[in-house]
């Protein structure tokens, strides 16, 4: 079947419910997270470029939901609640505090977390108990094998270099017996930036060269694009704290190439997502379920910012959101009440006929007008950017929003408000001109970000071996 054929399938059975026979009761699940994509890069989102033909194409054949929040602003919170259906305060899975304050310029590893609690039960514990075969392939290493309590419950679980051979793996696993629940983590808009193929990168090639690049491109050049991760300077940190401190800001025009490159690498994203869908299609049912979403966006020069984490602004919070269901879900129908990424989990749940308290389905087709929907997100301090020169890591945040209204809650004392509806980037402090919706929000969330009761988390994660070097090239470590 070509993908062409397959979503005609998909449109048709979306669209012709009353007719379509009772679906199995165990249709299989394609979960794909495109890791580090934000919303407004992509097509259907609003972006000018053509960088998703093909989750455009799954969104005409199912749903979008067009006002997506992650919960946290990084891959590990983010992906354990994907995988619990629960906040990052209540799973635990988030940068650890050293117990001696003291300890923060001294610590051996700079890289510390906890792990997701074990006691709450995870999508693929629940879809295997139910008889699926459950697969995790991942192009990000803190969702594998090395980190095995971050993909609990899946019978098979695996890391790859590249999405190139993530692909692979991920088609290999696709003839499985029985319905089949398969996760996959495409990696490519991640950082570093490697120059791909776009119409809009085709010069380029001659532009990031030694002899061509401008000034401030050129500690980051390393063969294949731009790595912000390495240090401007012997004396400086490594690039993004550098950026963010102001020790090595970078010129308007930087911001432009940045956004080039990263485009390229969300449209290469898209083509391997294509190569997914396409292979799905070809080899199972086509009454199953394709979900895709994001685990976070990514900073280009906002509040001086660049790459993720550490903070809850929506450049980093706001992800896409597309299920196509035949039979289940009305094709290209969008969902303008704003909802949480990792409501997915219930969502999912309930398309397998698993319960799922906090399912999406109730609000396709439901009134956008109804009450604003409660949306909340945490950041915790960064050892290792906090003690390289930025205090605004010293403290996490807490995003609480109501509507049109996001309220930022630094744990260290501060309060942001922002008015989405003019403000959708949340780049103007509106607290001093609402002072009555600041008092409502801090009063709504005086406790919405408490850790239950009973709630045990883990000791900080002691991470040593090849797997430091890996995370270390991937900037989650400092040297």
């Amino acid at each position: 079947m070509t993908i062409g054929s397959w979503f005609a399938v998909l449109a048709l059975a979306g669209c012709q419910r009353a007719e379509t026979p009772s679906p199995a009761p165990l249709p299989d699940i394609l979960l794909v997270v495109e890791d580090t994509v934000r919303a407004d890069a992509l097509g259907p989102y609003g972006a000018a470029r053509p960088t998703a033909p093909q989750l455009t194409l799954i969104a005409e054949a199912g749903v979008l939901f067009e006002d997506v929040t992650a919960p946290g602003s990084w891959t590990w919170p983010s992906h354990a609640s994907l995988f619990t259906g629960v906040y990052p305060w209540e799973h635990g899975a988030h940068f650890a505090l050293p117990d001696d304050p003291e300890s923060w310029s001294l610590s051996p590893t700079p890289f510390t977390v906890h792990m997701p609690r074990a006691d709450l039960p995870t999508l693929a514990e629940q879809l295997a108990a139910a008889g699926y075969r459950t697969v995790s392939v991942s192009g990000n290493v803190l969702i594998g094998p090395d980190l095995p309590a971050m993909v609990r419950g899946f019978a098979a679980s695996s890391t790859h270099a590249d999405d190139d051979a993530v692909v692979a793996r991920a088609i290999q696993e696709m003839d499985a017996e029985g319905p089949l629940f398969l996760f996959v983590n495409l990696f490519g808009a991640h950082g570093p930036l490697a120059l791909q193929p776009a119409p809009w990168t085709l010069g380029l090639p001659e532009t990031l060269t030694p002899e061509a690049a401008p000034a401030w491109a050129q500690p980051f050049l390393d063969g294949t694009g731009v790595d912000l991760h390495a240090r401007p300077a012997p004396d400086m940190p490594f690039g993004p704290v550098a950026i963010a401190s102001g020790q090595y800001p970078l010129p308007d025009e930087a911001w432009g190439l940045l956004r080039d490159l990263y485009d390229a690498e969300v449209l290469t994203v898209d083509r391997h997502l294509r190569d997914l869908v396409d292979a799905w299609g070809r080899r199972r049912p086509a009454t199953g379920v394709v979900a895709v979403t994001s685990d976070h966006g990514e900073y280009f020069g906002e509040r001086g910012l660049v790459e993720h984490g550490r903070t809850v602004y929506r450049p980093v919070l706001q992800v896409p959101l597309v299920i196509a269901a035949p039979g289940r879900i009305q094709g290209g129908t969008r969902v303008k009440i704003p909802v949480e990424m990792h409501q997915l989990h219930d969502t999912l749940l309930a398309l397998a006929g698993l319960g799922g308290a906090r399912s999406l389905l109730p609000l396709v087709g439901a009134d956008p007008a109804k009450d604003p929907a409660v949306i909340r997100a945490a950041a915790w301090p960064d050892l290792y950017w906090a003690r390289s020169g930025d205090a605004r890591f010293t403290q996490g945040y807490r995003h609480y929003r109501e509507g049109r209204w996001a309220l930022v809650l630094g744990t260290s004392g501060g309060v942001e408000l922002f008015d989405l509806a003019a403000d959708p980037l949340m780049e103007a402090d509106v607290a001093m001109q609402h002072p009555e919706v600041v008092s409502r929000l801090k009063a709504a969330a005086e406790h919405a970000f408490d850790v239950p009761e009973g709630a045990s988390y883990t000791r900080p994660l002691d991470v040593e071996g090849d797997l430091t070097e890996r995370l270390r090239a991937l900037g989650y470590m400092g040297d």
